[in-house]
């Protein structure tokens, strides 16, 4: 038998039994949710599929104050206008905006990773490019060897 549940609804928290989770829109050519999850120990906002933020929903994670950042940077540097992704540049004024500690770049594009490779992009020093098997946590980011 299927169980469905109510849908998730922007900025209205779902508390599971050690996560709490806070379902936000993000700016995409279909309705997108980024996910702002909260375990008591740290705060962690997951949003992929965004190009830029709605002003809610950046209103919304500075008052929030997420300790990690994983956010969307699918474009190079080079594109002028992009559209459902965020380029290196675009990330970074996000995560400078929202003044969190540490970010993570995730939904790298075959582009946005040669120009990596190549050393054309420099991001700060809190923002870092997520790498698969990589586990983060609100403190500290580690490759996983399992």
């Amino acid at each position: 038998m299927l169980d469905f549940q109510v849908p998730l609804k922007p900025f209205k928290p779902l508390s599971l039994p050690s996560l709490t989770v806070t379902p936000v829109p993000l700016n995409h050519s279909k309705l997108t949710l980024g996910y702002c999850l909260d375990d008591g120990g740290g705060r962690l906002a997951y949003l992929t599929d965004t190009c830029g933020l709605p002003g809610a929903t950046e209103r919304f994670l500075r008052e929030w104050q997420p300790d990690v950042v994983v956010l969307d940077c699918g474009y190079p540097s080079r594109v002028n206008e992009p559209r459902n992704h965020n380029t290196p540049a675009l990330a970074v004024q996000i995560i400078d905006r929202l003044s969190v500690p540490m970010a993570y770049l995730t939904h790298i594009g075959h582009e946005l990773d040669r120009e990596l490779g190549e050393g054309k992009c420099e991001l700060p020093d809190n923002v870092r490019i997520a790498q698969d098997g990589e586990e983060v946590s609100p403190y500290v980011a580690t490759l996983s060897t399992a």
